[in-house]
């Protein structure tokens, strides 16, 4: 149990990395106006028992420009500008387990979400817990099972 634990840290890390780095660029998506929307959807990720098919399949379905991203390490796939898609990313599961989607919602203070999550009868998986980058993420699921995520940006970013 406690490798799968560190299986899925070690995702958040990739992917909380990736969100970072398309917030310093400027590639995260904004309401017409110029204002985030409230805990707004900002990033998501496909857990896939072979990426390079997964990607493969994405970009002759949906036409998505996607590559390979060293720093994190996975591919990184682009929808749109930011003000009409939201970009994600795909990855390789290291351990044999069941592929999956994740949703990453970005919160202003993860620990006031994380007890509102505890109250309405959500059960964290994965407590909140620091990114290279100063951010903060954390994996929940919601009442009926299913697993969502959450980050928390670094102060000034």
């Amino acid at each position: 149990m406690k490798s799968h634990m560190w299986s899925i840290l070690a995702v958040l890390v990739c992917v909380g990395l990736a969100w970072t780095i398309r917030a310093e660029e400027g590639d995260v998506p904004v309401e017409e106006g110029g204002e985030m929307p409230t805990n707004p959807i900002v990033f998501w990720e496909i857990a896939s028992h072979d990426a390079e098919k997964s990607v493969d399949f994405l970009r002759e379905v949906f036409d998505w420009n996607i590559e390979f991203d060293e720093r994190v390490g996975f591919y990184i796939v682009s929808t749109g500008q930011p003000a009409s898609g939201l970009a994600g990313g795909v990855f390789t599961l290291k351990k044999a387990r069941l592929p999956f989607l994740t949703i990453y919602i970005q919160v202003d203070d993860i620990d006031s979400k994380v007890k509102q999550i505890e109250k309405f009868g959500g059960h964290i998986v994965e407590p909140p817990s620091e990114i290279p980058g100063g951010s903060r993420i954390c994996l929940f699921n919601e009442p009926s099972g299913v697993t969502l995520a959450m980050i928390e940006r670094a102060a000034g970013n």
